[in-house]
């Protein structure tokens, strides 16, 4: 026999033990990976991880995907509680700016003076400038005319009756 008759002997030997050892380390293999779920089917560890796998990768998308959203409504909400808080400044700063009278007035039947908190009887018109934000300006009415000015009231008339 030549050398490299021996050889290739050689060669298809190893072949043989190769695929053996090949034969035997899966039979090993499917024994140390095989299990059998709840139901009673067999599965492979390999298996069970890829599934596990994509599992956990469904749950990080999903929870990333509420992350994501949980901080666009916690940004949306940030910026409503400034607009609420300016509007509420806002308004503060109005109702501070108006004055409203409310209530009864004890007011004089005769003078028209009215009497404040403090139970001084004050001008009708210094009393609703300190109170308000009304402005007076004075004129008289027919009636008061005609009783106080009776000469201005004939000749306002006189005038009125003209074409």
């Amino acid at each position: 026999m030549s050398r490299i008759e021996e050889l290739e002997e050689q060669i298809k030997a190893m072949q043989r033990t190769l695929e053996k050892k090949e034969i035997i380390q899966k039979v090993l293999m499917d024994r140390v990976e095989k299990s059998i779920n709840s139901s009673g089917n067999a599965y492979t560890l390999f298996e069970s991880n890829l599934v596990l796998q994509e599992q956990v990768d469904k749950r990080t998308k999903e929870l990333q995907e509420a992350n994501r959203e949980l901080r666009i409504e916690i940004e949306n909400r940030r910026k409503v509680e400034k607009e609420k808080e300016s509007l509420i400044s806002e308004l503060q700063q109005a109702l501070a700016e108006v004055k409203v009278l409310s209530g009864l007035l004890p007011i004089c039947s005769y003078c028209k003076d009215i009497r404040n908190d403090k139970g001084y009887w004050q001008k009708i018109e210094t009393y609703i400038g300190d109170h308000s934000s009304a402005q007076f300006s004075h004129s008289i009415c027919n009636k008061c005319m005609k009783k106080h000015l009776p000469e201005l009231y004939e000749k306002m008339m006189e005038e009125q009756k003209k074409p």
